[in-house]
């Protein structure tokens, strides 16, 4: 069998026309690239990561003024994901996406990540807050009503009086091109280098992905609990809301366990990785 090496045992140059052949290139890696850990929970990736680290992560993507996006992912987003094939490729196209409650997390100890913890909104918000204290960066609130906002940036200001931080709350309804424009120009003049996004979770996907170009800061979509979670005791507001909770735990735990015992289904999603 011929050797892969055309010069093994018969070169077919002299030793000293070899050495003076000019050296191989080599591209040198992207300088803001990191390696991703995680593992595929209902055909969406999910990063494995600590929340020092991730907040650390933020704020660094935040000093270099990159549009970056992180998705904090509890199990009504990764069960929605699988029913709407918007927010699935939005979720792909996120630079780093977290597990947001304990039924995730637990998902991703089950799959090899042993360590992993649930990250919350509250804490992820409240850990980048002290970072960005620290380092002189500004931060900036988007979603919500004026009302929530408003008692949200009081709390933050309190408990971080050095941090600058602004806020322009949800709309109602969909706003017209010229008024989108004004608002990420309005969010873009905060200086802000990171911006908590609160929304519901399909629109809140969108909303990240269409401002990439608009928005240079780290857009972080905490879900349309916005910091009113179990540390502001957040209530169930209804019967019917509990109901579709249960139901959507219900699904989620049942389709990772059916990946578990009998290996994932076929994924319903063209995987854009």
């Amino acid at each position: 069998m011929r050797h892969p090496d055309p010069h093994f045992g018969y070169p077919s140059v002299s030793w000293r026309t070899n050495e003076q052949r000019p050296a191989q290139q080599v591209t040198a890696p992207t300088r803001h690239r990191f390696l991703r850990q995680g593992t595929l929970l209902l055909d969406t990736y999910v990063d494995a990561m600590d929340l020092d680290g991730a907040a650390q992560r933020i704020l660094t993507w935040g000093s270099r003024h990159q549009s970056r996006i992180v998705a904090l992912c509890d199990m009504a987003h990764l069960v929605q994901a699988t029913r709407d094939p918007a927010l699935h490729h939005a979720l792909a196209q996120a630079d780093l996406t977290l597990p947001g409650d304990a039924g995730v997390a637990w998902a991703m100890r089950r799959e090899g990540q042993r360590r992993q913890q649930a990250l919350t909104a509250r804490e992820l918000m409240w850990h980048h807050m002290r970072l960005a204290e620290q380092a002189g960066q500004a931060v900036h609130l988007h979603g919500g009503t004026q009302a929530s906002l408003d008692q949200l940036i009081s709390h933050a200001q309190t408990a971080f009086p050095a941090l600058q931080i602004t806020g322009t709350p949800g709309a109602p309804q969909a706003l017209t091109p010229a008024q989108d424009l004004a608002l990420a120009h309005q969010i873009a003049s905060t200086g802000a280098t990171v911006v908590f996004v609160g929304l519901a979770h399909a629109e809140q996907a969108s909303w990240m992905q269409a401002h990439r170009a608009q928005v240079r800061a780290v857009m972080v979509g905490l879900g349309p609990d916005f910091g009113q979670t179990q540390l502001i005791c957040a209530r169930t507001s209804s019967l019917g809301a509990l109901r579709r909770r249960l139901a959507t735990q219900a699904a989620f735990l049942t389709r990772v366990l059916h990946s578990m015992l009998l290996g994932a289904p076929p994924s319903r999603h063209d995987d854009p990785r």
